[in-house]
């Protein structure tokens, strides 16, 4: 779960960071200054069934320039906390420049 922990208010901070560890998810964060890059705004979704992999493969879908904005060592988390998954980062400039959207609201309008 990627989180921008410097965009929650100081009083709620400490709650909503314990509230999510507790739900036993891997926490990664990053700054404001990535915020503008929509580089909170993934989705992981499931391909193929494998022997290795009985739920689906685990997919995870970004932006090219979410991707970009992600230091190495925020991406060396992002792989660590799923290692199976797959990154998927898509061209979507166009989209995020002129209509402010993100890729996991376009995809979950598809569902």
């Amino acid at each position: 779960m990627v989180v921008c922990t410097d965009a929650i208010d100081e009083p709620y901070r400490e709650a909503v960071l314990e509230s999510l560890t507790s739900s036993g998810r891997t926490i990664i964060t990053i700054s404001k200054d990535q915020l503008p890059s929509f580089s909170a705004c993934m989705i992981e979704l499931r391909g193929s069934v494998t022997p290795d992999a009985p739920n689906g493969i685990p997919i995870l879908v970004l932006s090219t320039r979410a991707y970009e904005a992600l230091t190495q060592e925020q991406k060396d988390q992002i792989v660590a906390a799923s290692p199976k998954a797959q990154i998927v980062a898509v061209d979507f400039d166009f989209i995020e420049r002129i209509g402010g959207g993100s890729i996991p609201a376009v995809i979950a309008t598809l569902f």
